[in-house]
């Protein structure tokens, strides 16, 4: 049986005061935001006091940033300068064969 891990909570569970690039950045005031795919974000999860709208010349870019354990806010995007020097995350999809020797 497969669980489903919400991919805020997986992202979090890597350790404590982590903060990287999650591959989303602001395009203009008028396109939003986007992945680094081309596509848009159907949900967003921003802390309090950040909104999806922000100056797109000094702070275009969306970081992660661990949270404290609560399964009912996860809310941990961060506003920053795309210039700032951070790790960062990809996702991929699951192989849905193993291989075993």
């Amino acid at each position: 049986m497969k669980r489903f891990v919400h991919p805020q909570v997986f992202l979090n569970k890597l350790g404590a005061q982590l903060k990287f690039w999650i591959g989303l950045k602001q395009t203009s005031q008028e396109a939003g935001w986007k992945w680094t795919d081309g596509s848009f974000p159907r949900t967003m999860y921003w802390q309090y006091r950040q909104s999806s709208w922000s100056r797109p010349r000094t702070q275009s870019c969306a970081a992660f940033n661990s949270f404290q354990s609560s399964p009912w806010d996860i809310r941990s995007w961060s506003h920053e300068m795309c210039s700032l020097q951070l790790e960062w995350v990809c996702e991929k999809k699951a192989s849905s064969s193993l291989i075993f020797s």
